[in-house]
């Protein structure tokens, strides 16, 4: 909210009242609560991904995208870094190969 309107709030007796700098797109991009009836896409879409660590064998990297339900999965540094992505024909062809 502006700071204006943040001002305007406490006057009225709402208190504190902070200026969202980032703003209304930021907050409903965030999926936070907001009042009203609208339908946004974040409701819709799935959030969690399926990761894995760049150390992580081809069989329990498919075996966390089947848990999933859906892929690719992410592989991931110590860091948190995204190094990649491996599919499930990619997974399930490198497993067939090793057994």
């Amino acid at each position: 909210m502006s700071p204006r309107a943040a001002w305007r709030l406490e006057a009225s007796g709402f208190s504190p009242a902070h200026d969202y700098a980032a703003g209304k797109a930021d907050w409903l991009a965030a999926d936070l609560p907001f009042e009203g009836t609208a339908q946004l896409a974040g409701m819709f879409t799935r959030r969690a991904v399926a990761t894995v660590g760049e150390r992580a064998t081809a069989a329990e990297a498919l075996r966390l995208l089947e848990a999933q339900g859906f892929g690719p999965i992410v592989v991931i540094n110590e860091a948190g870094v995204v190094m990649g992505a491996a599919y499930r024909d990619q997974l399930a062809g490198t497993t067939r190969e090793a057994a």
